[in-house]
């Protein structure tokens, strides 16, 4: 379980590392950009993390948190590779 969490914990980083990185490339002024982001996205969306993982666990038990962990470093891969380009 403490693997699996620091798995998780490292793919998040990396995810909030892309994230930094596009609102710079972006030229955006980074108070606005991310307390929006911060507050409606990111809020909302782990809201419904907290819903469905309750429901989800029960049926999948582990096989969701590195489900979870997968689409996070495949979302922050994509990020990354579309602004290398």
């Amino acid at each position: 379980m403490t693997v699996v969490l620091a798995g998780l914990a490292f793919a998040t980083s990396i995810d909030a590392l892309i994230v930094g990185i596009s609102l710079g490339l972006l030229e955006l002024n980074p108070v606005h950009g991310c307390g929006n982001y911060r507050i409606y996205c990111t809020g909302f969306i782990a809201f419904l993390g907290v819903v469905f993982s309750k429901l989800l666990s029960k049926k999948f038990s582990n096989h969701v948190q590195i489900f979870g962990g997968i689409i996070l470093i495949l979302i922050g891969g994509k990020i990354l590779f579309e602004h290398l380009n």
